[in-house]
């Protein structure tokens, strides 16, 4: 209580000081030009006396229009005004203690300082010292006034607040301060910065219907400053591109956001937008907010975006009545997400692609309409056929037409041609999968939302340069469903089949857990060019380059299994990730297998997993296709059934066909297993010669001798040695396996051999299904059990030890 009593006291003190001050200073007014200490410049005695003929500290002084007034010694005035075309040259330190009237000029090399509390500063005049201009106190620029601040820099004042309620504009000069600083751009004021508004301190800007400016000119960049609580209205101004503005931190703008003659970059942060944004004409095709950087319109009225602005990821949380593109287009980059709010794209936004990647539309959760452009990357590569589709309503083959050659059909670039570079899918034509394609009636024939089409393009036979699909139309959007069919037919890869779409401008994750599937299996299939195979995917594993992501204008296969099949798509099925090579998922064993003296990619997969069965699982496994002229192949068969990929149960087969398809006489093979996979004894037996080819390690190669005859040559063995270490998963035949403690297992001659263990000890012997071959005791230290005309993978258990697991290769 003493302290707050003792504050009180000197608080009053001081005034009664201001008080006394302001009740003995006099008011002297310049008449002519010339020094401050001379009593002539003021209408006085020269030289005269300080105090009586010119002004001495606490005096006020007027320089009056016309007149330029200089002082060289230091200065500390109460009341200072600055006449229009009046000028007050400070050549040494003037310290203002009550009012600051400026509507001139303040020149000099000295130290300007604003040094009471609570005072004011107007005026329209123009502060160009080069020294520092020192607020010490809390002080006021006030309404109306409009202060110009160029050669030095304007210090604001440490632990107080600079407060702003007119228009203050810097030409090259910085606002400075302390850690404690503030500088306050209050309700309707202007704040015209061509430097650096407080790199240290607190700014803030966020009261209604302020505006800060940031106009630095020239090729120097200018950082905007985060402000506490945001801007209100900011306005980036420049005279060319190399003036660029950089947002580093996020923030927020309450209203407006204009962009004028030269660059924001909203570098790798979000920047949150209450109202418009608005590129001046001027800046058409300038980057603006890129780099990974994240932009939301988050306004409650109705917010537009207006220039040709490039955004990385724009997300639009409007909760007034709408948001709008007008004039000029507006590029997404990344991704376009709308949370809320209705969206009318007025023919004025467009979804890129190219080399870099591929911008989306993320699931709509508000509205979109108007036409939108959506670009469709194509990289150099192999000229052939593409599954495609295309993500707007409306569209015709038209639309493709101006972006690569067609042929073959009325209405294309050579009608007749002798092939048709563009076929349609119709299940319901009976016969092999590929008796489904049809031609187009013409050019002006739809693309229809949900169905896909069999392009062939690219520029030359040889191979061609990159290229770029575009098309335009209202964005399809919401949950679409999928008139597929079912036409029943014996032969697996006849019928059944429906070539479908991505409709989204977005990839699609086949994983998601919004899709309808009733009777459809679980694998997709698409053409992959590069590759010249059929890339699949099911169940978290992919052959040829297979995914569940499925990118935007992409068409695929998928397969019927049972009759009133239904198939659906919401927007929570789409995904931000772009669509990559995808590595297995799940901790099942998995074995890749890669015909390596291939062009292009040709693998098939076998999948370990107790929830498979060994027939064809919908969920779990996928068909070989292949095209016929196609002379490289490689897939497993068990049954009737082709496999791309193949699960089943661990236990339930450890020889499958490996069926091979080469030109050549000898082929190569590259394993590729995952974790759970590297214990795996893999082996390749050539059914016809007996030899036997093992995987020397869990990656490893093989090289066969093919007989290019006999499609049903080899073998795959593969097994789990548990019980062994893993160099010896490859011994087979008549090579003995060693076990733990002294027993010896081994097979010979048609033979099982077990030696080294004490008479009467129990043994176990069951095959690879668990079905009991043998059970017994030890007559002596040995045992032989017939084992001719078997072969396949046996567990023995001696006594109490784990069992082992033999490989028998007949």
């Amino acid at each position: 209580m003493r302290i707050c009593r003792t504050l009180k006291v000197l608080f009053a003190v001081v005034l009664l000081q201001f008080a006394f001050l302001a009740s003995v200073a006099q008011t002297f007014t310049s008449v002519q030009t010339g020094p401050w200490e001379n009593g002539a410049t003021w209408g006085n005695n020269s030289p005269g006396q300080k105090g009586t003929d010119y002004p001495a500290n606490n005096d006020n002084a007027i320089i009056t229009s016309g007149t330029v007034v200089t002082h060289t010694k230091k200065q500390r005035p109460t009341r200072l005004v600055i006449e229009a075309n009046g000028e007050l040259v400070s050549n040494n330190v003037i310290g203002i203690r009550g009012t600051y009237i400026n509507n001139g000029i303040h020149s000099g090399i000295s130290t300007i300082e604003m040094l009471n509390l609570s005072d004011t500063i107007a005026g329209s005049g123009s502060i160009t010292n080069t020294g520092l201009f020192f607020v010490k106190f809390p002080r006021t620029i006030m309404p109306g006034s409009s202060i110009t601040r160029s050669g030095g820099n304007i210090q604001c004042p440490d632990l107080d607040t600079l407060f702003n309620r007119g228009t203050l504009t810097l030409l090259a000069s910085d606002i400075v301060g302390l850690a404690t600083s503030v500088f306050k751009n209050e309700n309707g004021a202007i704040l015209d910065a061509g430097g650096a508004v407080l790199t240290i301190g607190i700014f803030v800007a966020s009261e209604n219907e302020n505006t800060v400016i940031y106009n630095r000119l020239g090729a120097s960049a200018q950082v905007v400053k985060k402000a506490l609580g945001g801007y209100f209205n900011l306005s980036i101004d420049g005279d060319n591109v190399a003036s660029q503005k950089t947002m580093a931190t996020m923030d927020t703008i309450l209203n407006d956001l204009k962009i004028n003659a030269t660059t924001l970059l909203v570098q790798d942060t979000n920047l949150y937008v209450g109202g418009s944004i608005t590129l001046a004409a001027s800046n058409a095709g300038m980057d603006v907010m890129t780099n990974q950087s994240k932009v939301t319109l988050n306004g409650n009225i109705a917010q537009s975006v207006s220039g040709a602005i490039d955004f990385y990821d724009l997300t639009i949380q409007n909760s007034g009545p709408s948001v709008s593109f007008t004039a000029d287009t507006s590029t997404i980059h990344g991704g376009l997400n709308i949370q809320s709010g209705a969206v009318s794209a007025n023919g004025f936004l467009l979804i890129e692609s190219d080399a870099a990647g591929d911008a989306y539309v993320g699931p709509v959760l508000g509205s979109i309409s108007g036409d939108v452009t959506v670009h469709r990357f194509i990289g150099a590569g192999a000229t052939g056929w593409r599954f495609m589709s295309a993500p707007v309503s409306g569209a015709t083959l038209a639309d493709w037409n101006d972006d690569f050659i067609t042929a073959g059909f009325p209405g294309s670039d050579f009608p007749t041609f002798y092939f048709s570079s563009i076929k349609g899918y119709d299940e319901t034509i009976a016969g092999h999968q590929d008796s489904g394609f049809v031609n187009p009636t013409g050019i002006s024939q739809s693309i229809p939302t949900t169905g896909g089409y069999w392009v062939y393009c690219g520029d030359q036979l040889s191979g061609t340069a990159s290229f770029l699909i575009d098309i335009a139309g209202p964005l399809n959007t919401g949950t679409i469903n999928y008139p597929i069919t079912y036409t029943a037919n014996t032969a697996l890869t006849a019928d059944c089949w429906n070539l479908v779409s991505n409709p989204y401008a977005s990839v699609i994750d086949w994983d998601a857990l919004s899709w309808t599937k009733t009777n459809v299996d679980d694998g997709v299939y698409v053409w992959n060019t590069n590759a010249g195979s059929y890339a699949s995917y099911v169940n978290g594993l992919g052959v040829n380059g297979g995914s569940n992501l499925i990118a935007s204008s992409q068409a695929f296969y998928i397969k019927a299994n049972a009759a009133s099949p239904a198939l659906s798509i919401a927007e929570n099925c789409k995904s931000a990730t772009a669509v990559s090579f995808l590595r297995p998922r799940n901790d099942d064993p998995v074995v890749r297998v890669k015909l390596a003296n291939a062009p292009g990619l040709r693998e098939t997969i076998v999948r370990l997993t107790d929830d498979a069965s060994t027939a064809f699982d919908p969920d779990f496994d996928t068909y070989h296709l292949s095209v016929a002229q196609d002379p490289y192949k490689v897939y497993t068969r068990l049954g009737e059934n082709d496999f791309g990929i193949n699960s089943f149960p661990t236990n339930g087969i450890d020889s499958l066909p490996l069926l091979l398809h080469s030109p050549t006489e000898k082929i190569t093979l590259q394993f590729d297993v995952n974790e759970a996979a590297e214990n795996l004894c893999l082996v390749v037996r050539d059914v016809v010669s007996g030899e036997l080819y093992p995987v020397l390690n869990a990656n490893g190669q093989v090289t066969l001798q093919n007989d290019s005859n006999i499609v049903d040559q080899f073998r795959l063995i593969l097994t789990d040695p548990f019980f062994v270490e893993k160099t010896l998963c490859q011994i087979v035949s008549t090579q003995e396996i060693r076990g733990v403690e002294n027993s010896v297992i081994y097979y010979a001659n048609g033979m099982l051999h077990l030696a080294g263990q004490n008479e009467g000890t129990r043994v176990i012997v069951h095959d690879a299904l668990g079905r009991l071959v043998h059970q017994g005791s030890l007559s002596s230290d040995r045992m032989e059990m017939p084992m001719e005309g078997v072969q396949g993978v046996f567990y023995v258990r001696v006594g109490n030890s784990e069992p082992k697991k033999i490989v028998i290769v007949q």
